[in-house]
């Protein structure tokens, strides 16, 4: 029964973790794509301003849910990628690369799933909630656009996610096939 179990697991750690890998990607390019749309209409926002800022409305909210869906997206694929780290070593591998290159993916998740504690005041690492990078700040729920990249609390670069999990996702992919014929 044991080893049935840990077979199950082993199974669910690279499922999911392949689910949610592409997860990231998808969130992470949808919501560059809206920036590159939202940059447009700012261009034009003369011509029709009425229209125009429906639309960045729009997508405005769009991306706002979109980047707590890509937050929650790789919090779950690190999660996953963690527990398979029990039975597979690549996958302890990638654990290192995630934590080493996105090392904010939890407290970020933490801060904007809790984040009416920290407007109040009352988050866990509240010291840590508004960071500034030297010519603006940001806490943990904004979103900051600047020629470098999107930046989501002012330190998750998401262009530096994708190239994160554009490595992480075949990388798993591989794995879960792997297991599927040999186990």
């Amino acid at each position: 029964m044991h080893d049935t179990q840990d077979q199950g697991l082993k199974y669910m750690s690279l499922w999911e973790a392949k689910i949610w890998s592409k997860a990231v990607l998808d969130e992470a390019k949808e919501i560059i794509e809206l920036q590159k749309k939202q940059s447009k209409l700012i261009q034009i926002i003369r011509n029709n301003p009425v229209t125009i800022k429906k639309q960045l409305d729009e997508i405005w909210d769009k991306s706002r849910t979109k980047e707590y869906f890509l937050i929650i997206s790789l919090n779950k694929a690190r999660d996953w990628i963690k527990l398979g780290t029990r039975y597979n070593a690549v996958l302890k591998e990638l654990l290192i690369k995630i934590d080493n290159d996105l090392p904010e993916i939890r407290d970020l998740r933490n801060m904007r799933e809790h984040e009416i504690e920290y407007y109040q005041g009352e988050g866990r690492k509240q010291n840590q909630f508004i960071i500034s990078n030297g010519h603006s700040s940001s806490d943990a729920t904004s979103t900051y656009v600047d020629q470098s990249g999107y930046y989501l609390g002012g330190r998750l670069k998401v262009q530096f996610a994708i190239e994160v999990f554009t490595y992480v996702y075949p990388i798993v992919s591989s794995e879960l096939e792997h297991f599927l014929v040999v186990d």
